[in-house]
């Protein structure tokens, strides 16, 4: 005969990590996320302290279920300090974390460079505007509803970019890459023609006409 055994897996421990590691840009968003699915968070036991020690006003938003959004107002040149203490996450199976304290600083903004933009010829709205690196990841990208004279994208790292246009036709939110047994074509997607060449310190105008 055999005999099987059933043993109860245990949890994972909790582990935490902030995305951001030493430098904060003054274009993100301080971000926490844990490797395992968040329950609950006890602002209380979080505390965000600026160079002079002063505590710094913030929210929490829960972005999904392993990662929660710190916002708060972002100023250049300056140090920031997260501290998490016990308690301040518990996950789905009720554990909860030791302390974390995390220094961050920002950079100044001389340091970026800023993108402004007009398009013509938008065959119809809402669109999403894209930046893209030379390894065409998404490194920027903003959802346009409806029609205005002058898009920019500001505090952008030095580097080359590349952009494009999503039409998102039936304006669910979201890009919809076509269905062929429906019969269904994807999204228009319009591309720039010339590489962009974001330098420090400098504003950058473009225009893009779609066709």
């Amino acid at each position: 005969s055999y005999e099987y055994r059933i043993r109860k897996a245990e949890p994972d421990s909790l582990k935490i990590t902030v995305v951001q590691s030493g430098i904060l840009d003054l274009a993100d968003t301080l971000k926490i996320r844990t490797n395992t699915p968040l329950k609950s968070f006890d602002m209380e036991a979080i505390s965000l302290l600026d160079k002079d020690s002063v505590s710094i006003p913030y929210n929490l938003a829960q972005n999904n279920k392993h990662e929660l959004q710190v916002l708060f107002d972002v100023f250049p040149s300056e140090n920031y300090q997260l501290q998490l203490l016990p308690g301040a996450i518990t996950d789905f199976f009720d554990v909860t974390n030791d302390t974390l304290k995390v220094t961050l600083k920002t950079k100044s903004r001389v340091d970026y460079g800023n993108l402004s933009l007009r398009l013509g010829n938008v065959p119809t709205f809402p669109i999403f505007i894209d930046l893209l690196d030379e390894k065409e990841e998404i490194k920027r990208s903003i959802y346009v509803t409806e029609p205005e004279g002058l898009y920019r994208f500001s505090y952008l790292k030095p580097n080359k970019y590349y952009l494009r246009v999503r039409i998102d036709r039936n304006a669910n939110g979201k890009w919809d890459t076509g269905h062929y047994l429906k019969k269904q074509k994807p999204e228009a997607v319009y591309h720039f023609e010339s590489q962009l060449d974001v330098r420090a310190n400098w504003e950058l105008q473009e225009q893009f006409i779609l066709k």
